[in-house]
C-alpha cells in the first residue's frame, strides 16, 4: 500500500465531503445571522451593495461579530479535511496544486475570523 492509498483510507479523508458540506452550511448560517442583526454606525442595515462582508465581523459595530468571526474560524478548520480529501480522491499533479491552493484559502478564511476588521493590517493581509 503506497502513501496515497494510506491517506485515502484515513477516516476523515474517506468522509471528506461531509466536512465540506458542514463548513459551507456553518459559514452560510453565521453570515446570515450576523447579516440580519447588523446595524451600522449610521443606523443602516447591512447591504451587500454598500458594505464589505468583513463588516459583519467588525467588533464594536456588528452586534453579532463574535458569531460571524467564530463561524469563519470553524468553517476554515472544517475546510482543511475537505480539501485534503478532495486532493487525495482526485490524485495527480493538478490535484496537489489545487490542494495547496485550497489549504491557503481555508487558512485565510480562518484568519479573517481571527483578525476581524477592527484590527485592519492583519485583517487586510488575511483577506487579500
Amino acid at each position: 500500500m503506497n502513501w496515497l492509498d494510506r491517506v485515502r483510507e484515513f477516516p476523515p479523508v474517506r468522509r471528506f465531503h461531509l466536512f465540506g458540506i458542514a463548513g459551507s452550511i456553518l459559514l452560510l448560517v453565521c453570515v446570515a445571522v450576523a447579516m440580519i442583526a447588523y446595524v451600522g454606525t449610521a443606523g443602516e442595515r447591512f447591504s451587500i451593495l454598500n458594505h464589505f462582508i468583513s463588516e459583519l465581523g467588525h467588533v464594536g459595530v456588528s452586534r453579532l461579530a463574535p458569531v460571524f468571526n467564530a463561524g469563519l474560524v470553524a468553517g476554515g478548520v472544517l475546510y482543511v479535511p475537505f480539501v485534503l480529501g478532495l486532493g487525495a480522491a482526485l490524485g495527480g499533479w493538478w490535484a496537489a496544486a489545487g490542494t495547496a491552493a485550497g489549504l491557503v484559502a481555508a487558512a485565510a478564511v480562518a484568519c479573517v475570523g481571527i483578525y476581524p476588521m477592527n484590527n485592519l493590517p492583519p485583517h487586510y493581509a488575511a483577506a487579500k
